[in-house]
């Protein structure tokens, strides 16, 4: 086990220890006089007692304890410099986290299916057909995606369908497709008089259909 640390003496790590036998000052004596640096001592009866020497001091410290026939128990590992102790011996594992989390990273900007919720997802096949038609499918990536402007040519193409939104959760490219009450629907762009509840001017247009017969800067009369 001693054999086992040897590449990891230069981090100057601390070994810390469980000592049983008597006469617990003459070993500490007898460790001092060696030039081992002891630490973290507690004694807890008089033949039992815990402290802390650099792992470089490990294979003197033994020598003096088995010479002297005390029994000794390596509890663990420590010092200022332990994790890094730690990520060397676990160096698989860290690597292997770290590609889990690229892989994650990187697979989340990709869509893994579209779901379509609302009340016109009676007409989500057709809905389908049009994103194919624009490149949007299975693998696309939502940052080659403007999701608003997505939303915004669906329903531009659809005169069966009054609100779409189009947002990401996870890796599903959700479409929310509101349905319109066709009895009562008039083709945007049919009336050329826009009315208002009060005088103004046009600050900003939106075409869904049709053509535009206004634009920015026009005035609107009550």
């Amino acid at each position: 086990m001693r054999e086992n640390f040897k590449p990891y003496k230069k981090l100057n790590l601390d070994l810390n220890l469980t000592v049983t036998g008597l006469n617990q000052d003459r070993l500490i004596f007898a460790l001092q006089k060696k030039g081992i640096e002891i630490r973290n001592l507690k004694k807890y009866s008089k033949k039992k007692m815990k402290l802390t020497i650099s792992l470089k001091d490990e294979k003197n410290f033994f020598a003096i304890t088995d010479k002297m026939c005390y029994n000794v128990k390596k509890d663990n590992l420590g010092g200022k410099n332990y994790p890094i102790y730690y990520l060397l011996k676990n160096i698989g594992l860290v690597i292997g986290g770290l590609i889990f989390i690229a892989l994650a990273v990187i697979s989340n900007d990709y869509i893994f299916a579209v779901e379509y919720v609302g009340t016109g997802m009676a007409v989500s096949a057709s809905v389908d057909n049009f994103l194919v038609d624009n490149g949007v499918k299975k693998y696309t990536k939502f940052s080659s995606l403007d999701l608003k402007e997505l939303s915004n040519k669906i329903l531009v193409n659809n005169e069966d369908l009054t609100f779409v939104s189009c947002y990401k959760s996870g890796n599903r490219l959700i479409i929310d497709l509101a349905l319109a009450n066709n009895i009562n629907k008039k083709p945007l762009g049919a009336n050329k008089v826009i009315t208002a509840d009060v005088d103004g001017v046009i600050e900003s247009i939106k075409v869904y259909r049709g053509t535009a017969v206004k634009k920015v800067g026009d005035a609107v009369i009550k």
